[in-house]
């Protein structure tokens, strides 16, 4: 080997050298490129999966509230209806305990009326009815008007 060669395996070398250097410390650059890229990808994923467990939990709670919201006016409409029947047969227990039974007292005294052959006797019996009559229109008004509805205040905006 001659001088000449030598300095050109010394420089070929140097050439090879500063090129596997240079590809080492692009090598390097890339590796660093992609472990911070594989950084912030993991930060985002992470972020982006405390975020949906938020918006979930949010959805969650939105939805559990509205059915309880649900199931309180069911219970409130069935109290409603359960109030309402049992309006209605205090209603109807009334009206059977007193008018139908006053109707049944005023018809067998207006039949006893016509049976009666006394006049100033039959005069008495008629006006005795006429005041139990009246008696019971109030009763009849009073228990309409205490099963009549309130009316409601409403608040107008």
């Amino acid at each position: 080997m001659t001088d000449g060669d030598l300095d050109r395996v010394t420089l070929v070398s140097s050439d090879i050298s500063g090129t596997i250097d240079y590809a080492m410390a692009r090598a390097k650059l890339a590796n660093r490129f992609l472990t911070e890229m594989y950084f912030y990808l993991l930060l985002t994923s992470s972020i982006l999966i405390v975020l949906a467990g938020f918006v979930i939990r949010f959805l969650y709670k939105m939805i559990t509230s509205s059915n309880m919201r649900e199931e309180e006016g069911s219970a409130f409409s069935r109290a409603v209806l359960v109030a309402q029947e049992k309006e209605r047969g205090r209603i109807s227990r009334e009206l059977h305990d007193t008018v139908a039974q006053d109707i049944n007292y005023l018809c067998m005294e207006m039949n006893r009326i016509v049976s009666v052959e006394e006049k100033d006797e039959r005069e008495k019996l008629y006006a005795e009815t006429a005041v139990f009559r009246l008696r019971l229109g109030q009763r009849v008004r009073n228990i309409c008007s205490t099963t009549l509805p309130r009316p409601t205040l409403s608040h107008r905006g």
